[in-house]
């Protein structure tokens, strides 16, 4: 099993508003892809900022190759084009031992 992490940091006048974009658009819409088996969806409770990860689970790299190719690009732009400049994001891959 491989995961993709993505750790988001907002500012904190726009955190319910991305929050709430994030579980009625973002999230749905990396799931309708397809390759994604399922994904938790988490607020970071040590830190001062406004600060989420969302982690995704996919059956192998194949599938993470395939999201990274097609979809990625996409949807990392629709993000950036409604929260511009509000928020700051790390990726991970991580593997399942």
């Amino acid at each position: 099993m491989i995961i993709y992490s993505v750790e988001i940091s907002v500012e904190k006048e726009i955190h319910k508003n991305w929050v709430q974009w994030m579980k009625t658009t973002h999230i749905p819409d990396v799931m309708e892809t397809d390759l994604f088996l399922e994904f938790k969806f988490f607020k970071n409770l040590n830190t001062k900022k406004e600060t989420y990860s969302i982690q995704y689970k996919l059956r192998n790299m194949d599938d993470y190759l395939q999201y990274q190719n097609v979809f990625a690009s996409a949807l990392q732009k629709e993000h950036n084009r409604k929260f511009k400049n509000k928020f700051s994001a790390k990726r991970e891959l991580l593997r399942m031992l």
